[in-house]
């Protein structure tokens, strides 16, 4: 919360300098003490120069003043306008504190609070193995519905599929790169009857007791999620940070603790606990669970949840729970206690408002009282009259020289009042100058007119520019009244907005943007700074989502495909990077068609290189910067040029055909030649373009090329990024196994396949049991075998064709095997010393032998019924990227640097990630097979099934390749 802004003062308490008129005084007639020497001696209150520096004091402390306003108070422009605090860049602890959901208890909570039809979620990892590498990230939900939603399914069981429905889209929405979820169990309901006979205290309540018992008994059986409220947990002492972590709800806080794991078994010293923990209950006997006074617990069966009657039949609790008072029977009013019980539920289980509540709170505290800080009077209104340039000027009846003496210090005194004005117009906009939003026609310094002063008209020498207005902002070149350039401007409002995004931590890098005005992708300096400045802009408007959504995953909207469902990666390196979102192909269909289709021959051919280099430029030049300057002006439609280039390669031609400095124009001689333009595709080798009339028309045609080939590069912009887990669905219907990797990165032993996961992890589990004994090893002519004690064959090793294998390196091969199953299942001793041994082998002997070595692995993999083979662990909650290599910028190797550090800093940490810089026709290939497998992911159709696998396997096999062929 922020601290109260009231504050209290004292006589003894000393003024600031900037505030204690004397002191400004002194300070004033000490300086020109020391620069009059002796022409200035009477320094006398009657002396002119005196009040005219007593003046400026009396000005300048008020400037002090009310510079040091509270700036909530700078910042209300107006008495109805409150603080536009998102304009300013202010965040509320909500928007700051908050992340999406990283945890498990995270998303429980986004789900409990986001779901009336929720009472409780969990979330369980499907993780059947421990150290093998394989599909991981897939969770499955096991979901306890409310009391509410359980009515309206019994009415109506349709709804429970509108209901996954809508789950399983806001799972998808709020996904985390690398994970996905899997199956949703809708718990349904498993009767179960309790009997107890419980005595209370004579003088308590039986209704009341009872109520109690059952609020305990819902509590304990239906896992309710109390919420909390902003107050209590800042009664709590909580830290604000601590107090809005985590996923951002609206419904209230979800403490960690609030979060139960589910129960599977339920004993009768539970319940036991439960009737004696209420106040009144003396004790409790004969506790029977399905009227079985042997049954020691009840089991709680696999999709349900166990529900408890509160009704009038012979099963409900109004029957089977016996109050007694002194061993004698009491009777209870249903009614009085389900009111009673439903008075309990409301006390303890309330939820808030609190997106509303928190963002009103934010703003209470972000209000300020409107002073009007630019409101200038003039000082001149407070000289004696005699000096006559007040309000009342002076007598008609003076001479001409005695007016334009009053003219000429009204003038003096202005070029002290247009800076102190100046100042608190600089104040008065201050909303506007740490404003986050960019505008093209803006200033950082700010003015205004002094037309408190007598006769300012007369003084003020008139600009085309000058709209009378008070806050003089009349663009660049500069402004008269503060000097401000759009350079100056630029470089400011770039600098604020770095200081504005520092306060988060980020910032805007300009490399690859200076990159881009390198290779004249963005045309000039100004150009640049102000790309930079629409970039800062956009990513501090954006910041409080951008940051909250780091860790989300993609999500595909069947209707469009917005930033919104960008993953968090991809919209930070979009951000930071300048390329543009695109919902295009990067392919473009004008480099795909045939080249005679993309150009036309001009009426004279001239492609060939030329031999004498030096002879031939002579007769040419480069255009000038005036050139450059005059042709960036020209307005240009986008259209493809009538110029033809000859055979050059597409990365030769994104990059040259950019640069000026690859164009020449031919010397002309008389007014009456034509200009012929010649490119450079190669090194020494130059080609005709074209032929213009005149220089000018050289130059549009020139600039009109560039603009074209500009937008070709930024058009080919764009990555595209691969969830692995996301094409998981080709591994259905396929036969489970295993393999193991050497320390050479080697497959060596391959499983035996298994139809079900239970036969996998018993496959598993033999082949690390008979794994660490020598005897179960056999070498036969093409092969090693791993068997069992009932000679079964786990795991086979096959040589290649041609390999062969001596005795020594069969048992080499058994050692390292050996060795892996000790490492997997042998004891914590066992355990802790091969751990050590692989270790040491991976980096010492692999650095005194000069090999790469690795650690030994144990990977899971699936077959087809086709027989295609595929390894588990390319789902192992990792993610490629791929990017065209043609466009310009994508070429620079320092580019790339950047960008792969970016991926690498920004990528949460427990992923991994590959980027491939992909050629021409291997994104072409790429982009059909993604197009194809987004579409059938939009529709998510059962009919599509199969072609939907279909298009999964595809990429799989693109991306198995990339990397197989180090396309890096």
């Amino acid at each position: 919360m922020m601290a109260d802004s009231t504050k209290g003062f004292s006589k003894n308490e000393p003024l600031k300098g900037s505030m204690d008129f004397n002191y400004l005084k002194n300070k004033g007639l000490h300086y020109v003490q020391q620069l009059s020497g002796g022409i200035w001696t009477d320094y006398n209150a009657h002396d002119p120069g005196l009040t005219i520096l007593e003046q400026l004091c009396f000005a300048l402390t008020d400037l002090a003043y009310r510079s040091a306003y509270d700036v909530e108070e700078l910042l209300t422009t107006s008495k109805d306008n409150p603080i536009d605090a998102k304009n300013n860049g202010f965040s509320s602890p909500r928007m700051v504190f908050s992340r999406h959901p990283v945890t498990s208890n995270d998303f429980r909570k986004l789900l409990i609070d986001g779901f009336w039809q929720i009472q409780n979620v969990w979330i369980n990892p499907v993780m059947p193995y421990d150290r093998e590498e394989g599909l991981c990230g897939l969770n499955n939900l096991e979901i306890l519905p409310s009391l509410a939603f359980q009515k309206q399914l019994r009415k109506d069981p349709n709804l429970e599929n509108d209901f996954l429905k809508s789950l399983r889209t806001f799972l998808n929405r709020h996904r985390n790169l690398g994970e996905y979820f899997g199956e949703i169990t809708l718990l349904k309901s498993q009767p179960f009857k309790l009997e107890a006979n419980i005595n209370i205290h004579r003088d308590e309540d039986p209704d009341q007791i009872l109520a109690a018992i059952l609020f305990g008994l819902e509590k304990f059986l239906y896992h309710p999620v109390a919420f909390s409220s902003f107050e209590e947990l800042k009664g709590e002492k909580m830290d604000m940070s601590d107090i809005f972590s985590g996923p951002r709800l609206n419904s209230g806080f979800i403490k960690d603790s609030a979060l139960k794991d589910r129960k599977y078994e339920l004993h009768l010293e539970h319940f036991q606990k439960i009737f004696t923990s209420v106040s009144g209950v003396e004790k409790c006997w004969e506790i029977k669970i399905d009227s079985q006074p042997e049954r020691k617990f009840l089991k709680i069966k696999p999709g349900t949840y166990v529900n408890l009657n509160i009704d009038d039949s012979e099963d409900g609790v109004f029957r089977t729970i016996r109050i007694f008072s002194n061993g004698n029977p009491m009777r209870t009013d249903k009614n009085k206690v389900n009111n009673l019980l439903l008075e309990l539920w409301s006390k303890n289980f309330r939820s808030y408002q609190l997106d509303h509540y928190q963002e009103d709170y934010f703003e209470k505290n972000l209000k300020g009282n409107f002073r009007n800080p630019g409101k200038y009077s003039s000082i001149q209104h407070q000289f004696p009259l005699i000096y006559g340039i007040g309000k009342e000027g002076i007598s008609t009846r003076e001479t001409d020289g005695r007016k334009a003496m009053v003219m000429q210090l009204r003038a003096y005194l202005v070029f002290f009042e247009q800076h102190m004005a100046n100042h608190l117009a600089q104040l008065a906009n201050l909303n506007n100058i740490f404003s986050i939003s960019y505008q093209e026609k803006s200033t950082t310094y700010h003015s205004q007119r002094l037309t408190s002063v007598v006769g300012y008209k007369d003084l003020e020498i008139k600009t085309k520019s000058d709209s009378g207005s008070v806050d003089v902002n009349i663009g660049f070149d500069s402004n008269p009244y503060t000097s401000e350039s759009e350079s100056e401007f630029l470089d400011r409002k770039n600098r604020l907005f770095d200081h504005l995004l520092a306060r988060f931590g980020e910032k805007i890098d300009d490399l690859p943007f200076l990159i881009a005005l390198k290779l004249n992708l963005i045309p000039n300096e100004t150009e640049f700074r102000k790309v930079l400045l629409k970039r800062k802009s956009s990513f501090l408007i954006g910041l409080e989502n951008i940051n909250y959504y780091q860790n989300k995953g993609e999500f595909f909207d069947q209707e469009k495909y917005s930033f919104e469902g960008l993953s968090g990666i991809e919209q930070i390196l979009l951000v930071k990077t300048g390329i543009e979102k695109k919902n295009s192909p990067l392919v473009s269909k004008m480099i795909t068609k045939r080249e005679g289709e993309i150009f036309t021959d001009t009426d004279y051919d001239y492609q060939n290189p030329k031999v004498k280099q030096h002879d031939f430029l002579e007769g040419f030049r480069l255009i000038t910067e005036s050139e450059k300057k005059w042709a960036i002006t020209q307005k240009i439609e986008r259209g493809i040029p009538n110029i033809h280039f000859g055979p050059i390669g597409l990365k030769r031609l994104m990059k040259n055909a950019v640069d000026f400095r690859k164009y020449m124009l031919s010397k002309i001689k008389s007014k009456t030649d034509s200009v012929e333009v010649i490119f450079q595709k190669e090194p020494n080798t130059w080609v005709g373009l074209l032929k213009a009339p005149n220089e000018s028309e050289a130059i549009r045609k020139i600039s009109e090329t560039i603009h074209y080939f500009r937008q070709s590069n930024l058009d080919a912009e764009g990555f595209y990024l691969i969830d692995h887990i996301l094409l998981k669905d080709f591994l259905d219907k396929c036969l489970l196994g295993f393999y193991v990797v050497d320390h050479e990165g080697k497959k060596t032993f391959q499983s035996e396949w298994a139809k079900t996961e239970e036969e996998r992890c018993t496959l598993l589990a033999e082949f690390y049991h008979f794994g660490k004994e020598r005897a179960f090893y056999f070498r036969e002519e093409k092969s090693v075998v791993l068997k069992n004690s009932l000679r079964q064959v786990l795991a086979i090793y096959t040589l290649e064709e041609g390999e062969t294998f001596n005795e020594q390196e069969f048992e080499s091969l058994v050692q390292s095997n050996r060795e892996l199953s000790m490492l997997m299942v042998g004891t914590d001793e066992e355990k802790g010393n091969l751990g050590l041994s692989e270790v040491e082998m991976i980096r010492l002997k692999g650095t005194i032998q000069g090999k790469n070595f690795r650690q030994r692995r144990v990977v899971l993999n699936r077959k087809q019924s086709t027989g295609t083979v595929f390894s588990e662990d390319f789902f192992d909650q990792k993610i490629s990227i791929c990017l065209p290599d043609w466009p310009a910028r994508f070429q620079d190797n320092n580019f790339r640097d950047y960008f792969e550090s970016l991926v690498r800093e920004r990528i949460p940490a427990h992923l991994r990630v590959e980027l491939y810089w992909l050629g021409f026709q291997e994104m072409e290939v790429f982009e059909a097979a993604y197009s194809d497998w987004l579409g059938l992911k939009k529709v998510g159709s059962k009919a599509n099934e199969e072609e939907f696998v279909k298009s999964s396997l595809a990429i799989h096999n693109l991306i198995v390749g990339w990397k197989g062929g180090a396309r890096k």
